[in-house]
Parts: C-alpha cells; sequence; structure tokens
C-alpha cells in the first residue's frame, strides 16, 4: 500500500527540451492510451466540458519543465502525461508515463490516473498494476486538504504531486507503517531496488514508447545516456550512494554496496549501452561492459553526526578557532586563513576583533524540522517535528553555545551574544494558542494539499484569510506576526532566549 498527503514540490531537475518538444500540445492518435475504451468518459455536457478546457490552459501556461502533457482533439475526456525523474532521487534522468481520463461529472470526482508500468512496481505508490495510490486522487484516505477538493484541485496539482510527493529522494518511507527517520539502511537498499527497477523500465520505453511521445524519449535519453551509464558505474562501485550521483567524476568508494546489486547493474548496463547506442547517443569514453572494484570502505559514522560535524566544523573555521584540516587545496587556504592577526586572535572573529567590533550577535540553528517544508518531506502526526532534523540542530547549538562562551572569556572586552532561534520557534508552535495564532503547522501561501510545505509561494499559491493567525508564511518562513514575537523575544528576553544578556542589554553596556 501507498502514503498519505498529495501535494509537491516541483523538483529540481537539469531538463532541456529534446528536439524543442512543448511542454503541452494537442494530438490526435489515442489508440494506445489505457482509458480509450472508457465508457464513463466525457459525455457530462457543456460545464465538464469548459471545465477541461481551463485545465488544458493552467497545463500549457504553469507545466514546469519536468513534465510534458498531450491532451487529444477528439477526446478531450484523455491526457498522457509524463514525469522526469528528479536529480537527486534514485529516479533521476528517467521518463515515467501516466494515462489520465476525466469522469463524466468532473470536477465533482477526481481524474482517474493509469501509471504505464511493464509490470514493474517502482514506487509503493505506483503499482505493477498501473494503479496510482495518492490522497489527492481518493485512491488513499487522507484528511482536508490532502482529499479532492471539486473547487480547487486541478490536474497541475495532481502531476506535481506524483513527482514530488511519490517519485521522491526516499519512497521507502512512503509505505505506511515505516516511519519518518531517512538515510537508513533499509531506505537506501530500497532505492538500490528502485534504481534497478528504472533502469528496466528505460529499456522497456526505448523499445515501447508510448505514442506520440517515441521521438521524445528517444531525444530525451540520447541526451541523457552518458549520465545514466556513468550513474551505473558510480553506483555499483560505491562511489556514491544510490540516487545522489551527479554527472562527475565520484573518485574512491565511499559507501558499501550489495553483491545482489552489484550483479543486477552488471547485467542491465550492457543492455542499456545497445539501446542508447541505438539513440544515437554519444557514447565516447564508455565501455560496453561495466568493470567493477572489489573494494569496500570502512562503515561511515551517521549521517546526522556527519552532517553536524562538518558544519561546526566549516563555522569554527570561518571564526578562526581550528576544525578539521583538509589535505586539499581548500583546506590549505583555511590553514592560511587561521594565521594570527596582530593581537594573537585567528579567522573572521579576528577580523572583526581589529575592526574593533565588540559587540555581536550570532543566531543560532533554528527547530528545522517544525517547518512545513520538512514536516511535508518526512510525514509526522500534527503538532509534532521531524526529531531526527531537531536532534542535528540541537547538537550544532550546544556546540556553538560553548564556542561563544570561549571567545568571551578569550577576546578581552568582546561580547557575542547567543541568540536561541531553535527555542524561540519551538516555544511559537508548542505554544501557538498563547501566542493569539491559530495554526502553528501549515503554511498560509500554500499550494496543492497537505500543510502547504512542498511547493514554494507563487503566483498561483493560495492565501490563508488572516495570515496573522499563522505561525509560517511558506515552506520555510515565518508571518510578520511570528517574527514580531521573535524580535520581542531577541530584544528583551529572559536567558532562556539569549545568552549571556539580550539585545537591549547589548547595546547599554
Amino acid at each position: 500500500m501507498a502514503p498519505s498527503s498529495s501535494s509537491s514540490v516541483t523538483p529540481k531537475t537539469t531538463t532541456s527540451k529534446p528536439n524543442g518538444f512543448k511542454r503541452f500540445d494537442v494530438v490526435s492518435d489515442h489508440s494506445d492510451h489505457h482509458y480509450v475504451n472508457n465508457k464513463n468518459g466525457c459525455c457530462g455536457g457543456g460545464r465538464v466540458q469548459k471545465k477541461i478546457m481551463q485545465e488544458w490552459k493552467i497545463l500549457e501556461k504553469h507545466l514546469p519543465d519536468s513534465i510534458y502533457v498531450r491532451a487529444y482533439e477528439t477526446r478531450i475526456d484523455l491526457l498522457r502525461a509524463v514525469i522526469v525523474g528528479a536529480s537527486g532521487t534514485p529516479y533521476h534522468d528517467a521518463l515515467f508515463f501516466f494515462d489520465i481520463a476525466f469522469p463524466s461529472d468532473y470536477p465533482t470526482h477526481p481524474p482517474e490516473v493509469h501509471y504505464r508500468s511493464f509490470g514493474l512496481r517502482p514506487n509503493p505508490n505506483l503499482y505493477a498494476s498501473g494503479y496510482v495510490c495518492l490522497s489527492l486522487l481518493n485512491t488513499w484516505p487522507g484528511k482536508g486538504k490532502e482529499k479532492w477538493d471539486p473547487s480547487q484541485s486541478t490536474i497541475l496539482q495532481v502531476l506535481v504531486s506524483i513527482q514530488g510527493l511519490v517519485l521522491n529522494k526516499e519512497p521507502y518511507f512512503n509505505e505506511p507503517g515505516t516511519g519518518n527517520r531517512f538515510g537508513c539502511e533499509a531506505s537506501r537498499a530500497y532505492n538500490e531496488k528502485v534504481f534497478i527497477l528504472t533502469c528496466k523500465t528505460t529499456l522497456y520505453l526505448l523499445s515501447r514508447a508510448p505514442l506520440n511521445f517515441k521521438a521524445f524519449t528517444a531525444a530525451f535519453y540520447r541526451q541523457r545516456a552518458g549520465v545514466i551509464l556513468r550513474a551505473c558505474r558510480a553506483y555499483a562501485n560505491g562511489r556514491v550512494v544510490v540516487g545522489h550521483y551527479k554527472d562527475e567524476d565520484a573518485g574512491v568508494a565511499v559507501t558499501k554496496v550489495k553483491r545482489k546489486f552489484v550483479a543486477s547493474i552488471v547485467e542491465l548496463y550492457p543492455q542499456l549501452f545497445k539501446a542508447f547506442q541505438g539513440t544515437g547517443a554519444s557514447l565516447e569514453g564508455l565501455l560496453e561492459h561495466l568493470t567493477v572494484e572489489t573494494r569496500y570502505p570502512t562503515p561511515s559514522k551517521p549521517r546526522g553526526e556527519c552532517i553536524v560535524k562538518r558544519a561546526f566544523d566549516r563555522f569554527k573555521t570561518i571564526l578562526g578557532l581550528g576544525g578539521s584540516k583538509k589535505k586539499t587545496k581548500e583546506g590549505e587556504e583555511n590553514e592560511n586563513s587561521n594565521k594570527k592577526n596582530d593581537n594573537g586572535t585567528k579567522g573572521k572573529a579576528g577580523t572583526l576583533y581589529n575592526l574593533n567590533a565588540r559587540k555581536i550577535i550570532v543566531t543560532n540553528a533554528g527547530a528545522c524540522g517544525c517547518i512545513p517544508f520538512e514536516k511535508d518531506i518526512h510525514p509526522v502526526p500534527k503538532g509534532s517535528c521531524v526529531r531526527l532534523i531537531n536532534r542535528m540542530a540541537r547538537t550544532y547549538n550546544d556546540k556553538l553555545k560553548g564556542m561563544l562562551a570561549e571567545l568571551n572569556k578569550d577576546l578581552q572586552g568582546a561580547k557575542f551574544v547567543y541568540v536561541d532561534i531553535y527555542r524561540i520557534i519551538l516555544d511559537l508552535t508548542n505554544n501557538y494558542v498563547s501566542y493569539g495564532f491559530e495554526n502553528a503547522t501549515s503554511a498560509c501561501c500554500w499550494s496543492a494539499v497537505g500543510r502547504g510545505g512542498l511547493v514554494p509561494c507563487n503566483p498561483l499559491s493560495k492565501v490563508c484569510p488572516d495570515r496573522s493567525k499563522y505561525i509560517f508564511w511558506d515552506v520555510f518562513h515565518l508571518t510578520d506576526a511570528a517574527n514580531v514575537i521573535a524580535a520581542r523575544h531577541i530584544m528583551d528576553g529572559g536567558l532562556n532566549y539569549t545568552s549571556p544578556m539580550n539585545f537591549r542589554q547589548l547595546v547599554q553596556s
């Protein structure tokens, strides 16, 4: 079974239009459409046809670069869409086709959507039968804005929901009961399986591309062939985790890969090579068969711990307090920047001090696990935040607070004030009613469904009736009302928000 929500962000891709292929167009041949014999098609009269024409206009004007749609001259109740898998996911550089049918009472009921699966199931939401499990389609339980709303929901929202929430970077967690942690072994193993199925889908598409998309499919994979084959090589050799390949030399192995995954890649690689050759792709520098190195690194530290350490070391380096040294050009530059100034201080902290900066405010990392974006990416119960992300922020903040105390001690006359934005945001979200707010979960400026955390605020977004009642304005930012409260805490708050003094006391000191 598949997950809940259905709003989405348009993921960032490197898509270019193969051969100038239009994102939206009207064609004639619908003979291979899944719903071609649908007897419940568009026969609802002028009202339904008018609504479908409105959908066409929305798609023609607002489709992102990574989604292409074809409508049909003689069957306006049918559509076909292809979604480009986003970078940073196991679906990168691949195509996923969906056949869509409007019901006769549209938009009272949502459209029917069929995934052209070739008998494969590359996602908990996308069944081998072609069934698409999504709250917005009413094919999965949902609440409120998560479900189809005849007055607001559109085909565009359905498509970007599939791209953002279904074809995401960690589809393993789409399955109910898997929790909301990320970066675990089960998720990585699932991504390896997904990548294999994505490669198989690619082979099927190159031999059986849907009508009106055959030239597009060939041109698309002609452009991406080199990237896909190099990604196969990098993944099989453990040079990068599946989904994170960027078309560059990944260097030595950094992650352990399973023998079964390697064997599957080795088997698929020559098939892909041959299929790409058939498109006329330039495969210069690529071998027809894959060579796999038999070396595996020592298991790395947990992802969260590594991220916090890198971030804190970087901050310490900027301030001239040391940090992990790297034997790279950048590391040499960092080491040079740590040379002592005339007064014995180092780095940027010393530079500020030498410029007579004595009163400096430093904010910590906010409670990022509470923003709409993270709560939609990693669904959590209402009123909860994403614990792993907040735990990483707290680890960083504890180190930061201690470091600023050290600077206050070492730099004579300097006053570094630590502002606890993390605590302020947590206080606002936990006690929002006492502050006069009505919503501490959703974005005031939202698109599609869910908490509005996946689609950035844009001209098509809807805005809440009273933004002063919301904590969050958009996917990341606080509203003006929330910012005013945060500013008051910083200006005149107690030591639970600022340390060792508040802003007013710093100015007057």
